[in-house]
């Protein structure tokens, strides 16, 4: 058995199983770091959202937000105070053109935060539908998938060959170069049963199977997946 592609080509295509697996199934309850991600993904957005609601108050002038941070553009536009200055001397600093550039500069800043929050907020929100949608296939139905329609649609795109499950002499010893690619594959990709423990190679061939006499038929997924190869001479 020769593989008919690039090693490359062939990691590219299981990493991007391993990647999307936890999108379309619900494994991601199983894994440690996709929980980490969740959580600091969620902890991120409620920032995000946090600091624009306050900046929807500086909108207002008389707001203690848009008070406090005028004060602190004005006072740092100020050179360095005398101790008794004269209430002419006050006003010429606080009224002087470099306190106006640093109001006027405040605002700008501001208004380009709070741009740039909404373009984050957009983002976000579709990142995490995609990211974490809320229909996603059961973990056996996307293992049945992933193991008996997926990878061998990878393995003949990749060896030029039906994957084929052999029993040899003894019925519920499955094996074969098959066998050894699903092995190989779920082991990259992470795909587990249940009960977190990975798949043995009889239970490999039963996904298999059952793939066989109930296929979904989601053809186009996979040619998303698979890019056709060029068969162009030379």
């Amino acid at each position: 058995m020769l593989l008919q592609t690039s090693p490359l080509e062939l990691g590219s295509h299981l990493a991007s199983l391993k990647f999307v697996s936890p999108v379309y199934s619900e494994s991601h309850k199983q894994d440690k770091q996709h929980v980490e991600e969740v959580r600091a993904f969620r902890k991120f957005r409620n920032a995000v959202t946090s600091l624009s609601d306050e900046l929807e108050n500086f909108a207002d002038p008389e707001s203690p937000l848009a008070r406090a941070l005028s004060n602190i553009a004005t006072l740092s536009a100020l050179p360095e105070l005398p101790l008794a200055p004269g209430l002419t001397r006050l006003v010429a600093l606080f009224t002087s053109e470099a306190v106006e550039q640093a109001d006027n500069q405040l605002e700008r800043q501001i208004d380009a935060v709070r741009v740039s929050l909404d373009g984050l907020n957009k983002y976000l929100e579709r990142g995490y539908s995609k990211r974490f949608p809320s229909n996603r296939y059961s973990v056996v139905s996307w293992n049945t998938f992933c193991v008996g329609e997926v990878l061998p649609a990878l393995f003949e795109y990749h060896f030029g060959q039906e994957l084929q499950v052999s029993t040899g002499q003894h019925r519920f010893r499955a094996g074969g170069p098959g066998i050894r690619f699903l092995t190989a594959a779920t082991r990259t990709i992470g795909i587990r049963k249940t009960n977190g423990e990975m798949y043995s190679a009889e239970g490999l061939r039963r996904l298999r199977e059952e793939a066989r006499r109930d296929p979904q038929l989601r053809e186009d997924w996979i040619k998303k997946l698979v890019s056709p190869r060029s068969t162009d001479a030379g």
